[in-house]
């Protein structure tokens, strides 16, 4: 049976008593969760409000619950924690493409040969050297031939970009 509906129950101003009572402790907790995932202040009140709209759409379940705050704390935990998946999914998502590395990379070339790179790169370095900067075979090819996903052919060719950068400050 219903509570809510069988006493007369407005979900929306029980949980506007929640908001008015617990939006402080409950944006502290989730200010101290999505700092540590580098999240901004914006991306906290995004939060909180889904916190009590899932509040809202649950209000039939939680009314009888004897702890509501730690609800609403499990529910901010388990929004934050999704928040934090998303930022790094789409940090991931910005790693350099293949051809913004040619273009930043140009300049190494001209104060170091690419025989001077090769042998400064690992073995496996210089075969992902060789088949993205000199053969320019795009990511998804080098990923197939690896058999690894694209995502992590994007990872390799962004950390081959970075210890070509250290090579060219040192030649620099």
């Amino acid at each position: 049976m219903n509570l809510g509906k069988a006493q007369g129950f407005d979900a929306r101003t029980w949980v506007d008593g929640l908001y008015r009572q617990y939006s402080d402790m409950v944006i502290k907790r989730i200010r101290f969760r999505l700092n540590a995932g580098g999240a901004c202040l914006a991306a906290a009140e995004d939060v909180l409000i889904d916190v009590f709209a899932t509040a809202l759409a649950k209000a039939d379940t939680i009314i009888g619950q004897e702890n509501v705050v730690g609800w609403l704390y499990k529910t901010a935990d388990n929004l934050c924690m999704n928040e934090c998946r998303r930022q790094h999914v789409a940090r991931r998502r910005e790693l350099p493409l293949q051809e913004d590395i040619l273009q930043s990379d140009e300049v190494m070339v001209q104060r170091i040969t690419i025989g001077e790179v090769q042998t400064l790169l690992k073995k496996d370095e210089v075969a992902l050297f060789n088949r993205i900067y000199i053969e320019k075979v795009p990511l998804q090819d080098v990923s197939d031939e690896y058999q690894i996903t694209y995502g992590a052919a994007k990872v390799r060719a962004y950390r081959l970009r970075q210890r070509l950068l250290e090579i060219s400050r040192q030649y620099s």
